[in-house]
């Protein structure tokens, strides 16, 4: 899985950003392997001059609360907090859905 996932960040890196003159990132997954690729994604394409939106969503909506670090990724040996920082420092749009499916009250649309 980590594997399929980091090709298919590389292969997007290869393909799109680097003719891209702006890039929109959903972020949704809890998981911090999916979160720093695409944070990582974002900062490669902000170096290349693109317009970059990053949206989180649910768990990944988490990852700027104040507090809350996570473990240290590899190669950069920084938590996905000091990533995102970086993409905001670096010109990025972030921001948070509106309503994380996390904190909808029960019943109230799809899971």
């Amino acid at each position: 899985m980590k594997k399929l996932i980091g090709l298919g960040a590389a292969a997007l890196l290869l393909s799109g950003v680097a003719q891209a003159q702006e890039l929109f990132v959903n972020i949704q997954s809890g998981n911090t392997l999916a979160q720093g690729a695409g944070l990582v994604l974002a900062g490669q394409a902000l170096k290349q001059k693109a317009s970059v939106r990053v949206l989180r969503c649910g768990a990944a909506g988490d990852m700027a609360v104040t507090g809350k670090q996570g473990p240290r990724c590899k190669p950069r040996d920084a938590t996905k907090q000091q990533v995102l920082q970086g993409v905001i420092k670096g010109g990025a749009w972030v921001a948070v859905c509106a309503l994380p499916a996390h904190h909808r009250p029960e019943g109230d649309g799809p899971d």
